[in-house]
């Protein structure tokens, strides 16, 4: 058996010592010692986190809007080139039915078509400004279509 006489004459410190440290967290942290002082920084800790969680969400909203101008950018990008491939289609389609047929008919769309693709390649540079590699891309479609209408097109009709 054991001896409790023995035990009875340890002190009191050393038994708080044989104490897991979380149980001599918990007892402080219940205790009537110190309560202003434990209320005030709890109240700080929950603040800070609060503050914390709020930056993280601007951060990650902020982030979104950016990817979401990017998104709508690159869409309005894709949407333009691919009225300009249609265009040209248009007008290499009008210049080969006036030289099948003759007809006068397809001078008229076809001159609209020539004006629209100049004025939807100037809103695409405007729109890609910031892009040198785009921008030379563009400005090599321009130069083709150019050059295809002043030795092709032009002198046929």
């Amino acid at each position: 058996m054991v001896d409790l006489s023995a035990d009875a004459t340890v002190p009191t410190v050393l038994k708080s010592r044989r104490r897991s440290i979380f149980g001599r967290i918990g007892d402080w942290l219940f205790s009537q010692r110190h309560f202003h002082f434990k209320l005030l920084s709890g109240t700080t800790v929950g603040i800070i986190v609060i503050i914390f969680l709020a930056g993280v969400f601007l951060l990650v909203t902020l982030r979104n809007h950016y990817q979401d101008t990017l998104r709508t950018h690159t869409i309005e990008v894709i949407r333009l080139s691919s009225l300009i491939e249609n265009d040209i289609a248009s007008l290499e389609s009008g210049h080969r039915g006036f030289l099948l047929n003759g007809s006068e008919d397809y001078i008229a769309p076809f001159e609209k078509k020539r004006d629209l693709i100049k004025h939807r390649i100037e809103d695409l540079t405007a729109l890609i400004i910031d892009s040198p590699r785009q921008r030379k891309r563009v400005m090599k479609v321009q130069e083709v279509v150019q050059k295809w209408l002043e030795t092709v097109a032009t002198p046929e009709i």
